[in-house]
């Protein structure tokens, strides 16, 4: 539009203004001295609408406001009067565009100025009066009333418009961490998040990214996850990472488990006697024959050695045939720097890993009898304990020094069954729980100036359920109490629970139907724990209720050792089969055999060791046989789930090409060798 005729209309915008505030001043003077008022005749309404009784009609002033003023009287010569028709409003509010556009950026101002709680109260009265006014005037709906309503939301919709724009204004203006709270304070806030939450904030804004991607967090999340808990945050960088390659390393693993992927590795000792004892202690695993000879594994390194005796002489046995008794291993216990074994002399020989292999120091005990010793030997390797008939000594040493000190020597007056020292920071010298056929103790030397008291505490007592198996949860000081039964006792073939520090009793679990054999709380998770009985099944207790949560069936023979962990159970039997299930599904995923008992089993995130111990150590052989044969000995595997063979060594024509399901490939990928040749 030229410059000229936008200055022709905005004359006739002044010019018309002015008449209409003309007529309106002079309307209002008229008002005053008329006594009779009459109604604007609207088009298509009926006269005995005109006769109606005085009714309200609103406009808009030039503020913008809703105003009610009588209507208009009918024209009168005689009077003066105007006519005032309702367009006329609407032009007006045409006219009044400059203040309006005034209004509402002051409007605009002020509704930024307003907290949201006010803002948002005020809407909601906004509502409800305008419903009520709807109500209202439902019945009398006139003309103006439509044009007022539609003007009065074309105006409601803009007011609502400058609030959200006010709003996104509020919430992108002020940055949240960089000027209300110091990053100190913003990362104790995202310290109590987890994974998936630290991620999902760190795509909400740029400065929630720099927070979410501290190395502080991601530290506290790798060890939450049980990873790399012996650095600290200055030890390493790029913790993220380091959390990110966990995470697929477990995914991985949990994988392979399921699958059965992984490498298969049997320890045997070169010698070929008989498998007599097992135990694992980290990355070290130790084994003890019939010969006397002690054989450790480094399973990282890939390194072992043999550990000689102190003593092979043969002693005179009346209930043997041949009239000798052999000195054989009968219990093994290994630490970071020490490894123990006890004998069938009695006799117990300690070696240190850093000392060659003869033994650094022999312990034999004086009194009592002195065959079949039963050691515990503290995770530290300061604290060794002996039983051996009814007696219990106690062996000390220093961390820096080599050789133990007796400590005191306890008589508990009956043939102690089981032993487990429990390992805990609360004491100096860990005490030692051990059991009769009714009773479970604790026993703990406590110094007392120069000399040692024994300080022994009765935990459970129960005559007529003998006691099978004890375990226990360090961290929650919770001890678990395997029952049988001589008769039709109320607590027979039942789990006791007790707090270690109280010797209060905490729960009874029931719901087994033959002798407890085997009992894992110690690798449990937390509130849980693992029992195998007799009934060939498998049973997992929460603790805070006393009836299994799960059961799992499908040994055929009395279950021997158990283990389990968030996902998976790991148990042997007396038949040999060693069984991996999984708990979501309740079903067996799959097992290994050997003939022999499975007398130990113990697995990590990415190892399983199983050893088969065969119950005869003397077995019968061909007088032209130099070295036992190899279905005697007892087998020692180490299954690695972090290494797939899957493939190697496989030739490509015995590989299958089309899709099979992974779970029964079970190693081997021979399902249709000829998919392969082409013709």
């Amino acid at each position: 539009m030229d410059p000229e005729d936008l200055e022709q209309l905005e004359k006739f915008r002044d010019q018309w203004k002015s008449e209409i505030n003309t007529r309106k001043n002079h309307h209002a003077q008229s008002s005053k001295n008329e006594t009779v008022k009459s109604e604007i005749p609207f088009p298509n309404v009926k006269a005995s609408d005109s006769r109606q009784k005085e009714d309200k009609v609103s406009y808009f002033d030039d503020g913008g406001e809703q105003s009610v003023v009588n209507k208009c009287q009918e024209p009168n010569s005689q009077s003066g009067n105007l006519m005032k028709y309702y367009p006329f409003h609407i032009v007006e509010n045409l006219l009044e565009t400059s203040n309006k556009s005034t209004h509402s950026l002051e409007t605009k101002q002020d509704i930024s100025e307003k907290s949201y709680s006010e803002r948002v109260s005020q809407k909601r009265k906004n509502i409800q009066e305008k419903k009520c006014s709807d109500k209202k005037r439902s019945k009398n709906m006139k003309l103006e009333d439509v044009f007022n309503d539609r003007i009065q939301t074309e105006r409601c919709d803009e007011r609502l418009l400058d609030k959200l724009i006010a709003d996104i204004d509020e919430i992108t203006e002020i940055p949240f961490f960089d000027i209300s709270v110091p990053r100190e304070v913003a990362v104790k806030i995202f310290q109590h998040l987890d994974l998936v939450e630290l991620c999902q904030c760190a795509q909400v804004s740029k400065s929630w990214r720099s927070l979410a991607e501290d190395e502080l967090l991601w530290c506290r999340i790798c060890h939450r996850l049980g990873q790399e808990q012996i650095y600290t945050t200055r030890e390493k960088r790029n913790w993220k990472q380091i959390v990110q390659h966990n995470v697929e390393r477990r995914r991985t693993l949990i994988s392979n488990w399921k699958n059965r992927i992984g490498k298969l590795s049997p320890l045997e000792h070169v010698k070929g006697k008989i498998l007599t004892a097992v135990h694992t202690y980290g990355t070290n695993i130790v084994a003890g024959y019939t010969n006397g000879e002690v054989k450790l594994w480094d399973v990282v390194n890939e390194d072992s050695c043999v550990f000689q005796p102190s003593t092979t002489s043969l002693i005179l046995d009346n209930v043997n045939e041949d009239g000798l008794l052999e000195n054989i291993v009968t219990n093994v216990s290994t630490s970071d720097d020490l490894t123990v074994a006890s004998y069938s002399h009695g006799n117990v020989d300690i070696w240190s890993l850093k000392n060659g292999t003869q033994p650094i120091q022999t312990f034999t005990p004086t009194t009592g009898n002195q065959y079949s010793s039963n050691i515990c030997l503290s995770e530290d390797g300061t604290s060794l304990y002996v039983s051996y008939g009814s007696f219990i000594d106690v062996l000390h040493r220093h961390k820096n020094e080599d050789e133990f000190e007796m400590l005191s020597h306890h008589d508990s007056m009956k043939m102690v069954k089981h032993t487990k020292l429990y390992n805990s920071d609360d004491f100096q010298i860990p005490p030692v729980i051990y059991a009769h056929d009714f009773i479970v103790h604790m026993y703990r030397p406590v110094q007392e100036g120069t000399k040692y008291v024994d300080h022994v505490t009765e935990i459970h007592n129960l005559i007529g359920a003998p006691v099978e198996v004890i375990d226990f949860k360090t961290d929650q000081s919770v001890l678990g109490v395997g029952l049988g039964s001589y008769g039709a006792m109320v607590d027979g073939f039942r789990v006791k629970l007790y707090d270690i520090k109280t010797g209060k009793l905490l729960q009874t679990l029931q719901g087994h139907t033959w002798t407890i054999s085997c009992m894992n709380m110690l690798h449990s998770p937390e509130n849980e724990l693992i029992t195998g009985s007799g009934d060939r099944r498998l049973r997992i207790f929460d603790m805070r209720s006393y009836t299994p949560v799960q059961t799992l069936l499908g040994h055929g023979s009395k279950i021997s050792c158990v283990q389990m962990d968030e996902w998976k159970v790991v148990s042997g039997a007396e038949d040999g089969f060693l069984c991996v299930w999984d708990r979501r599904m309740a079903t067996k995923l799959w097992d290994l055999y050997n003939r022999h008992p499975v007398r130990y089993c113990y697995f990590n995130d990415k190892t399983l060791i199983a050893a088969n111990i065969s119950p005869n150590k003397f077995p019968v052989m061909d007088e032209f046989d130099g070295i036992t044969h190899r279905k005697y000995r007892g087998t020692l595997v180490v299954y690695d789930f972090l290494e797939d063979l899957t493939s190697k060594d496989v030739p490509e024509i015995c590989l299958s090409t089309y899709d099979q399901p992974d779970a029964s490939r079970y190693n081997i990928d021979l399902a249709v060798p000829y998919d392969t040749l082409q013709y």
